[in-house]
């Protein structure tokens, strides 16, 4: 639910839709989908699948996730990444609250919100160096090579999501 005051903004209203369509036709595994959406006078309103999972930002109360679970994390909310940004959408938001879990343990991306592509308010790189934030969020103390790939992301130095992959592989292989 988006509150009244945001969704009555000017603004918003003129993007709402528009992006919620788009965001909506975003089709990978790792994706939330957004099945349905409306504005009315009490707010704005985004319906998506329920993830029985939780989110990473719960999973993380309970300590950080090993070098091969941040892995399998990366490879899958990554691969989403990589798929939108083809399609020209930025999340701007990624962050632990927004990667959400199923009940067997996979990462899903959520929550676009309503994001098309704009360079000045942020983009793929800022994308990115989020992602690199979330697993600096993920590692605990002892993998120094992974932290290493995910401070340089977190400090905006890959420009696509697929660098930041290889590099990860490399260092976690």
């Amino acid at each position: 639910r988006i509150r009244p005051e945001l969704a009555a903004h000017p603004s918003f209203i003129r993007r709402c839709e528009v992006e919620a369509q788009l965001v909506a036709r975003l089709e990978h595994p790792h994706i939330v989908p957004l099945y349905d959406f409306w504005r009315d006078g009490e707010g704005a309103f985004l319906v998506m699948r329920w993830m029985r999972g939780g989110s990473l930002e719960q999973r993380l109360r309970r300590g950080s996730l090993s070098t091969s679970e941040a892995t399998k994390l990366l490879s899958q909310v990554g691969a989403a990444l990589a798929v939108a940004h083809r399609r020209q959408v930025v999340h701007r938001d990624i962050r632990p609250e927004n990667v959400l879990a199923d009940e067997a343990g996979n990462w899903y991306l959520s929550d676009f919100g309503v994001a098309l592509l704009d360079p000045p308010r942020g983009g793929i790189e800022k994308d990115v160096a989020d992602l690199g934030e979330v697993l600096l969020a993920c590692l605990g103390p002892g993998d120094e090579s992974a932290t290493a790939v995910a401070e340089r992301a977190a400090a905006g130095r890959y420009i696509g999501v697929e660098g930041l992959v290889a590099d990860w592989d490399a260092a976690t292989d």
